[in-house]
């Protein structure tokens, strides 16, 4: 997940706390709406992303963590979506970059089907990376 990170970094002109907790809201999201199993799978191929979700979990007090529980709570996919991207400090502009940069990040790491299966669980995630 370093070079994703990076890559973040790089091309949207974030810092890595900002990248990291993006990413690690995402990956929250995801271990809350992609079937267990899958999930699992996709962690095996994405060395690093167990940090992000452990750091997630530790900052529990923060407003970031505290949006996510309230965003898992029931929320419209794309409201969840944007309320962890927006607390991790990134603009509208940089949500859609980042969303398009994680799922072609999880298709090149974990595959077609895998990345189709994170689709298919937040499809938001898609619509806001068109």
């Amino acid at each position: 997940m370093q070079a994703f990170i990076d890559m973040a970094c790089n091309e949207l002109g974030i810092g890595t706390s900002e990248a990291e907790a993006a990413t690690g809201g995402l990956l929250s999201l995801l271990k809350h709406n992609l079937d267990g199993g899958d999930f699992a799978q996709m962690m095996t191929q994405l060395p690093g992303a167990e940090k992000l979700l452990v750091q997630a979990k530790q900052d529990a007090s923060s407003s970031l963590l505290g949006n996510i529980a309230n965003a898992i709570g029931g929320s419209s996919g794309l409201t969840q979506i944007t309320s962890v991207l927006l607390s991790s400090g990134l603009t509208s502009t940089q949500m859609t970059q980042l969303a398009d940069m994680f799922i072609d990040f999880i298709k090149e790491q974990a595959g077609d089907v895998i990345a189709n299966k994170v689709s298919s669980s937040l499809p938001d995630l898609a619509k806001l990376a068109a």
